[in-house]
């Protein structure tokens, strides 16, 4: 079985994010230059997940380097336990959490983490993207 998904490109659309503290429903864009996937760390935290990260600290969590336009910095990295977006289902998505400036108008950036196992076709005359994954709904 083969699912599909058409998400327009010329604004964000919602997912459904679930954590140990409860479901976040957060407005999102695809982003294929990220690595990861990025969310609010208020939000990260809201939901039950751990994204801190101090090299040397015991407990402190893991993480992943990442090139700003200034410097290259250490953020935390985690997974998220599930994420919805249309009739697709995402499990242990990697991702990181940093504060985004508030008025971005976006909650979470959808990385390359997302797009694994897709096959993803950009329309930009038409401002969408379409994606299919073999095998049914859940990654």
């Amino acid at each position: 079985m083969t699912t599909t998904l058409s998400l327009r490109t010329d604004r964000p659309f919602f997912v459904r994010i679930y954590g140990r503290y409860g479901v976040h429903e957060l407005r999102a864009v695809i982003d294929t230059a990220s690595e990861l996937c990025l969310m609010q760390k208020k939000d990260a935290i809201e939901l039950g997940y751990h994204p801190f990260y101090l090299k040397g600290l015991a407990n402190s969590g893991t993480g992943t380097n990442a090139l700003t336009p200034y410097n290259v910095i250490e953020m935390p990295t985690f997974n998220l336990d599930r994420v919805e977006v249309g009739g697709m289902i995402w499990k242990n998505l990697p991702t990181s959490a940093i504060d985004f400036i508030e008025n971005l108008g976006v909650d979470v950036l959808l990385g390359r983490s997302f797009l694994k196992g897709l096959e993803a076709r950009f329309d930009f005359s038409k401002e969408n993207v379409v994606l299919t994954r073999a095998g049914g709904g859940q990654s």
